[in-house]
């Protein structure tokens, strides 16, 4: 069984610390926080993947379609999960990033594998904490905000990728069709975003995008990388084949 916790609440659930967060973080620069950080290692989303080191099926949510949203990391494979190395912690979504090598098998810094396809259970990393999640209205435009942690020694400039699976098929990548309109689920492509040189956390939105509702659960992915993801496979949610050196990615069931 698939959970939604306590991450996954809608916007206007945030509504006190957002304000904290967008207003320092716009007005200001900064928004004026300590996170506690894992420390520096790899980072995978937490998506379910049939496509995984047991070679079973998971389903998108219990009683869902087969779920193919790549997560798992396979080296030179294209879709492949996206792999973040982090040798040292430059830039990451939200206050913490989890540390992993992979995501369904091997060590784990928060304890547990960020997926467990023989249990069916996805989910599973506790720090994707940097995205606010608003209440999508189908064909309504709307924007998500979001926070990135930045420290020293981190680049000028980082790329944000949002993908959600709009019409609930357990795939990225399609285009479905709302009024008239396309709510492509490759929904930010390649948002770049300028990363302020003091350390800190900064508040961001995505550029406004078109959602388009099912009436069924939607598992959403949100990345920030060093470079662009300009592979064919990056339209299904695919990370580089060769992995990303930093940042982070974060998966969400929303309801």
């Amino acid at each position: 069984m698939f959970r939604h916790n306590s991450r996954h609440r809608p916007l206007n659930a945030f509504r006190r610390p957002l304000s904290v967060l967008i207003m320092l973080g716009t007005i200001l620069g900064i928004v004026a926080v300590h996170p506690t950080y894992a420390s520096p290692g790899g980072d995978l989303g937490d998506a379910p993947d049939s496509t995984n080191n047991f070679g079973v099926t998971m389903t998108a949510w219990g009683g869902g379609p087969f779920a193919k949203y790549p997560t798992v990391y396979f080296a030179g494979a294209q879709p492949t999960g996206p792999f973040h190395q982090n040798p040292v912690l430059l830039f990451n979504l939200g206050a913490a990033v989890s540390c992993e090598q992979q995501a369904d098998i091997g060590p784990d810094c928060d304890g547990i594998n960020n997926i467990n396809p023989p249990g069916n259970t996805a989910d599973q990393d506790r720090a994707d904490d940097g995205v606010f999640w608003p209440l999508f209205g189908h064909c309504q435009r709307t924007q998500v905000r979001y926070t990135v942690t930045v420290q020293a020694g981190a680049p000028s400039k980082a790329y944000v990728n949002m993908w959600a699976d709009w019409d609930s098929n357990g795939v990225w990548g399609d285009r479905p069709i709302c009024n008239g309109m396309v709510a492509d689920e490759w929904a930010v492509q390649n948002q770049s975003i300028a990363l302020p040189a003091v350390p800190g956390t900064y508040g961001f939105a995505t550029p406004v995008l078109l959602p388009f509702r099912s009436g069924r659960p939607q598992w959403a992915r949100f990345t920030i990388s060093e470079s662009p993801a300009t592979w064919a496979a990056a339209r299904m949610g695919s990370g580089p084949a060769g992995s990303w050196k930093y940042g982070e990615t974060e998966d969400y069931l929303l309801p």
